[in-house]
Parts: structure tokens; sequence; C-alpha cells
């Protein structure tokens, strides 16, 4: 007869010693995963936003916007509120103190509102009359002389703003960078709806404008050692009068020239690596004028963006490439059939220096 199986009772210390290997299982896993973190500091490092917005004085019937970053990683698209007529959120550390931001607003009584924007550095905005309002991040203090001001085009700035209609709403703390564009510590949020002229001098370090959307009436960029990429991602509703893009040391790239519905367009490069698209398809013709120092030059021109004619400086020390262009003359290329066509001209005067040119067709 064969004895019934009797199950064994449970040792009095079975649970602890299973808990002890969980334990030591996790500290398997997390003790690297901690020492990696800490020491690159860059996926949960903590910080906070500091966000500063102007609203509207529902007067505004075009703007005028002037952008200052002598330094740092900006961001400008056309994404604020419906109320607003621009944001700009600035990343800050978690236990330092909020970074230098001055924002001046007015309105002039010929409805022109006046923004200008300065990050890191108030030497741009500087005015000889106070505008509307200014404040700096840390303080919040309001500069404000009269209920009226004399404006740049021979106005006056008639406003009504009160410090509790100026909103200042810091955003909390998150553990990360927000990924959308790129990491930019700044972002400038601006209306859509208004014609707008844009003048940014932005200084070192990297910055993406993105002006789809936009009715850009002027538009002009000033880079300093710095990499850019300006965007126009579909055709501008308003005529632009002049886009002009000086570029210093470093990297730019011009994305939609021909979608900023430009009448003119100028660019100036010095030393660096520029690609200028011309993408998109004209609605008017454009004159064109691109010059460079010791930089390298490329210029992409789709066939559907119109037909192209290229006056160029052909010496000894410029260097020139061209592709799905014929050459007419010395000096002179066009696309073919340009004679046959009737699409818009895109006219291009090209100058380098000691440079180089690529320009292609196709």
């Amino acid at each position: 007869m064969v004895a019934p199986l009797v199950e064994a009772a449970p040792l009095a210390n079975e649970e602890p010693v299973k808990r002890m290997k969980t334990l030591q299982g996790f500290s398997r896993v997390a003790l690297p995963l901690f020492v990696f973190f800490a020491v690159t500091g860059v996926a949960y490092a903590a910080y906070r936003i500091v966000s500063h917005e102007i609203p509207r004085s529902n007067t505004e019937t075009r703007l005028n916007i002037h952008v200052y970053a002598p330094y740092g990683s900006l961001a400008i698209t056309p994404r604020t509120a419906q109320r607003s007529i621009a944001r700009l959120d600035m990343e800050a550390e978690e236990t330092g103190e909020d970074p230098a931001m001055y924002l001046r607003y007015g309105v002039s009584q010929a409805g022109v509102g006046n923004l200008r924007v300065s990050i890191g550095d108030d030497e741009g905005s500087l005015r000889e009359h106070r505008p509307v309002a200014m404040w700096r991040a840390n303080s919040e203090r309001l500069l404000v002389n009269t209920n009226y001001i004399s404006s740049d085009n021979g106005g006056g700035y008639s406003y009504g703003y009160e410090r509790n209609n100026i909103v200042t709403s810091p955003i909390p703390m998150h553990p990360g960078p927000v990924q959308q564009e790129g990491d930019y510590k700044a972002r400038l949020y601006l209306a859509r709806d208004l014609p707008t002229s844009l003048n940014a001098q932005l200084g070192f370090g990297e910055s993406y404008i993105d002006l789809t959307g936009m009715a850009m009436e002027r538009t002009y960029i000033e880079t300093g050692a710095s990499k850019v990429r300006v965007v126009f991602g579909a055709p501008n509703v308003a005529p632009m009068s002049v886009y002009q893009v000086s570029a210093g040391v470093g990297e730019c790239a011009l994305d939609g020239i021909c979608y900023s519905n430009a009448a003119k367009f100028e660019f100036s490069g010095g030393i660096g690596y520029y690609s200028l698209g011309f993408g998109g398809e004209l609605q008017r013709n454009m004159d064109a004028t691109v010059s460079v120092g010791l930089g390298k030059v490329t210029l992409n021109i789709p066939p559907q963006a119109g037909r192209v004619q290229v006056f160029y400086d052909d010496n000894m020390f410029s260097g020139y490439n061209f592709s799905g262009l014929a050459i007419r003359r010395s000096g002179y290329a066009t696309s073919v059939g340009f004679d046959r066509s009737t699409a818009p001209i895109l006219t291009l005067h090209l100058s380098s220096g000691m440079g180089k040119m690529n320009v292609v067709y196709r």
C-alpha cells in the first residue's frame, strides 16, 4: 500500500525570500538605467517653461514684428490662440532664474500693431519712446509712462492694457524637452490672420522660422554664426514686396521661396553653406538677387515654379555650375523653351566672389 502524498507546509521564510529575489532582479535592471540617465543627463532633465502672451486690442489691421535673438535657439511659428497676437515660451532650469525676455507691443492710431521681442538681451529693442508694455520675465514690471506715445510711422499708440490683461502663465514643469520642429529653447508663436511684416535679427545658435499660412507683406532676416532654416510650405496669401535674407557664417536653408509670392527676393551670404529651394509655383514674376563671398550656394528650382532666366558675372574667380539650363551666351542662361512659354518668370541675378554656385532646374 502506497502512502498518500502529503503536501509539505511552506517554510515560514519562503515569501520574504521570493520578495528578496524579485528586488534583486529589479535592481539589476533599474540600477544600470539610473546610472545611464544620471551620466547622460539628457532624457529626464527637469525644466519648466516660462510663457508670456500678448493679447489683442481688436483694433489691429496689420502687424510689424521685430525679433532680436543674439544667441540661443529659437523657433518662430504661426500657432498662437485666436485671442492673442503672440506668445513666447522659453525653457528655464527647474531651480534657476527666469530667462531674460523683453516684449513690447503697441497699436498705432492707424491700426498697425508693433511687436518687439528681445531674447536674452534688450539691445535690439531700445527705442526713444517707451512702447505700450514691457516686462522682464523675472520682474513682470510694467513700464508705461503715459496713455499716448508717438510711433515710428508718425501716428500714435493708443492703448488701454492694464497689468491684469497681460497674461503671464507659467507652464508646469515637464520631464524633458518638447519635440516639435526641433529642440528649441525659445518658441515664438504668431497670429496668422493679419498682414504681417517680419524683421528678425538672429545671432549665434540654431533657428527655425515657419511662415506657412501667414499673410507676409515684407520679410527681413539677418543671421550671424548660426544654422537657420526658413520655410514657406504653402502659397503666401498676401503679395510680398521684399523677401530679404542676409546670412553670415554657418548654414542657411530656405524652402518654398516661390511660395512667398515676393516681387523681389534678395540673398547675401558670407562664409558658409547655403541651400535656396525655390519650391512652389510663381503667382507672378519674381526678381531674385543672390550674392556670396567665399561660401557655397545651391539653388534648386523645380520646373513647375515657372520659366527661368539667369544673369551671372562670369569671371576667373567665380565658379558656376548649371543643370537643366541652356547657356545662351556668356553670363546668360535660360530654361529650355523659355521663349515659347507664357509662365511667370523667375529672373536670377547671381554674383560670386570666390565662392561656388550650383543652379539645378529639374
